[in-house]
């Protein structure tokens, strides 16, 4: 599946009707995602059969379909835009995302990447560059330091899956604590014995964002091990699968994953 250019807007819907009504000239789908926002009320019936823990519920009618689907884990952006945004050429997304902002200025519009100068243009030049197949950036050293620093300092394990199973018994005992120094980790038990060290590469411009951790201590020492994070203010979440497999697509685990949750300790 191609990826649509994805935009991040502050502003309601209706805003943006001249954007919408410019790229259907052009025979092109602009699909329009909220994160983080409320999604009541529901159509009673919705409600209802969704707080049963049906796997979908969905009501039709007055030209219009309403899906609920419950959430399991971790929003995963790129879960996303495969399920509902398929064949759009852009999904506005109101809430936070990696993604260059969209705001009206006049009739026009002011297109600002991050890290990058920002540009006007009119509608009809936005909806023209859609046609323009989106490419996912390389990060530049600017954003690869700025992402590290958010990793460093000391962060407690909070919560562990592994194949499958929620809550599971992890090797390392309660609470490892993880500590991120520039590129390396060092994982300390609760007894004080340094379990595991190693060294980290991350790539924030992928969706999900990856990690690789490479063990130079302990059990593993020697193996590189396959991830994807989300890490937002003082919560990181992993999912990493074990040496030799596919890096992991979502937050929750299969077969030889294993999925944690840390919190990070405040000095």
């Amino acid at each position: 599946m191609k990826s649509p250019h994805l935009l991040r807007v502050a502003d309601a819907p209706d805003r943006f009707a001249a954007l919408v009504e410019a790229a259907r000239a052009l025979v092109l789908r602009i699909g329009w995602l909220d994160l983080g926002g409320s999604v009541s009320p529901l159509p009673d019936p919705l409600e209802s059969a969704a707080a049963l823990g049906v796997l979908r519920a969905v009501a039709v009618g007055e030209g219009r379909t309403v899906a609920v689907k419950p959430l399991r884990g971790a929003t995963v952006l790129k879960d996303l835009l495969r399920e509902h945004f398929r064949g759009c050429a852009l999904v506005l997304v109101r809430g936070a995302v990696d993604a260059p902002s969209l705001e009206a200025e006049g009739e026009d519009w002011r297109l600002a990447p991050p890290g990058a100068a920002s540009r006007r243009l009119t509608t009809a030049q936005l909806a023209e560059s859609l046609r323009k197949p989106h490419r996912r950036p390389t990060p530049t050293e600017d954003a690869l330091t700025e992402e590290l620093k958010r990793f460093q300092g000391t962060w407690k394990q909070i919560a562990c899956e592994k194949d499958g199973v929620a809550d599971a018994v992890d090797e390392f005992g309660l609470e490892p604590m993880t500590v991120f120094a520039g590129d390396a980790y060092v994982v300390t038990l609760a007894d004080g014995t340094v379990a595991i060290k190693g060294n980290f590469k991350i790539d924030p411009t992928r969706e999900p964002k990856t990690v690789d951790w490479m063990d130079t201590f302990g059990a593993d020492a020697g193996k590189t091990f396959l991830a994807i994070y989300s890490l937002e203010g003082d919560r990181l979440v992993f999912c990493a699968a074990e040496e030799g497999q596919e890096r992991p697509t979502e937050f929750r685990t299969g077969p030889g994953q294993v999925l944690r949750v840390c919190q990070r300790v405040i000095p």
